[in-house]
């Protein structure tokens, strides 16, 4: 893939549903329609947006239930997810960024990870069963970090009971930025990989 300017006055931006309802969703910016029916676990494309405030409304798929009504104030020359987070009556749009002058590396994988569980309000992330992140906190993200490129199996455990929820073998490979979400409601934790826009920032 080629790489991609961030333009002067916009950010790139991007949705995320990750409701543990497993609700589509409907997305609506200054009353207009941007996308609709994004299924659970579904990014939208990253689009670019003038660097203003915005009123974004995000209603179930197809109905008039509205479930978010805020406003964002898109930063110049940035790139974020808007993460669709929260369970029923309490759901509530996370801001992710993704830092825009993080580089990749062609011997390295760089990763991090985010945690959108709402049933997770702190927890602890292990590989092959040793702990590699303590405390990330609801709607927390830890720094991206290098690692050598490969199968790692990564599980994620409740801090307060120290319950295994999910464990996921996942593959890094060389000149990506990952993003692992951590989503979903008990018993149903799962781990979300994504590569993330600023892999294909162009160097200044």
């Amino acid at each position: 893939m080629d790489c991609f300017k961030i333009e002067e006055n916009k950010g790139l931006i991007r949705y995320l549903n990750v409701l543990p309802s497993q609700k589509s969703v409907d997305i609506y910016v200054n009353n207009k329609l941007l996308y609709s029916d994004v299924k659970y676990k579904s990014f939208t494309p990253y689009i670019y947006m003038e660097n203003r405030s915005y009123k974004i409304d995000i209603y179930e798929a197809g109905t008039k239930n509205i479930l978010i009504r805020t406003t964002f104030i898109i930063p110049d020359e940035s790139l974020f997810t808007l993460a669709i987070s929260g369970n029923i009556g309490q759901e509530a749009l996370i801001i992710v960024d993704e830092d825009i002058e993080q580089k990749s590396s062609n011997s390295q994988a760089v990763v991090r990870f985010v945690n959108l569980s709402p049933d997770l309000p702190i927890a602890d992330i292990f590989n092959n069963d040793k702990p590699i992140v303590d405390n990330i906190d609801y709607k927390d993200q830890t720094i991206y970090e290098y690692l050598n490129p490969g199968g790692y199996t990564i599980s994620v455990k409740g801090n307060l009971n120290g319950d295994d929820l999910v464990t996921t073998n996942i593959q890094f490979k060389t000149d990506r930025i990952y993003s692992i979400y951590i989503i979903g409601d008990i018993p149903n934790v799962e781990l979300l990989q994504s590569v993330d826009g600023n892999t294909y920032v162009c160097p200044k």
